[in-house]
């Protein structure tokens, strides 16, 4: 059997186009499995330190809420996760279309390849 550069090529381009296919096909299964599954797994504690809402419109001229100090708590903490479940789903959102990615360009990249590589072999038989 003779090692061509083509060759080394073909199957370089299948095992990378491979690799792509696996990586796709792995976030997909972590992205379902958090979905599903763990569903509470994208979800952190909400720190004191965290995100903070913007400025409140119920603040009058002199600085002083005009609402109870409670009830600006209980919309603050309101907020923060409304805040955290928006970052979750966005980034959910960006996992699927990564993985949707690889495997798009993945996919092509293996069968043109590795259908070649097999063409040569079948060739020189």
């Amino acid at each position: 059997m003779k090692v061509s550069l083509r060759r080394v090529y073909l199957y370089l381009f299948s095992a990378v186009g491979l690799i792509l296919i696996l990586i796709g096909a792995t976030k997909f299964v972590d992205l379902g499995l958090r979905m599903f599954v763990f569903q509470n797994a994208d979800y952190y504690p909400i720190s004191p330190l965290g995100p903070t809402p913007p400025v409140s419109p119920e603040k009058n001229l002199s600085g002083v809420n005009s609402t109870s100090s409670n009830q600006t708590k209980i919309n603050q903490i309101a907020w923060a996760e409304e805040y955290q479940r928006q970052n979750v789903l966005s980034q959910r959102e960006r996992d699927a279309a990564n993985a949707l990615g690889l495997l798009i360009i993945g996919l092509p990249l293996y069968l043109y390849h590795w259908r070649l590589a097999q063409k040569e072999e079948t060739k020189e038989k």
